[in-house]
């Protein structure tokens, strides 16, 4: 059975695989361009084309919503959380987590919290 060659990109772990296993790490768009072999700029279109979404956007979700399970399940400390998901300091995770949230990531837990003890004390 013949099979037309691939390209480049099918050959390679689609994009958001590889961010998925590498969000923790320190990686930019031009790391990620690099190890996948593609000038930046050129990455940058195919990923958004990929993903419907901006590079540093998705990999800012995968980062929030890792930080915001270790909220709700860890008693973890915001510096903690922070370095575990990728962030490059506590002070760019809390920036980022109230302006997609509308509440710092202690409020949040505090909520969460605060919604656990209601549910167990109706149970």
């Amino acid at each position: 059975m013949y099979y037309p060659p691939r390209s480049k990109l099918e050959d390679s772990i689609s994009f958001t695989e590889y961010l998925a296993a590498h969000y923790k790490e320190h990686i930019t768009l031009e790391s990620v361009s690099k190890h996948f072999g593609f000038n930046p700029t050129y990455f940058s279109r195919m990923f958004a084309k990929k993903t419907g979404r901006n590079f540093n956007v998705y990999l800012s979700s995968l980062r929030l919503d890792h930080a915001t399970h270790l909220l709700e399940t860890t008693t973890s400390s915001i510096p903690d959380i922070s370095e575990e998901s990728g962030f490059s300091s506590s002070r760019a995770f809390i920036e980022m987590f109230k302006k997609v949230n509308e509440l710092t990531p202690k409020q949040y837990r505090d909520q969460c919290n605060e919604h656990k003890k209601v549910h167990h004390s109706n149970d």
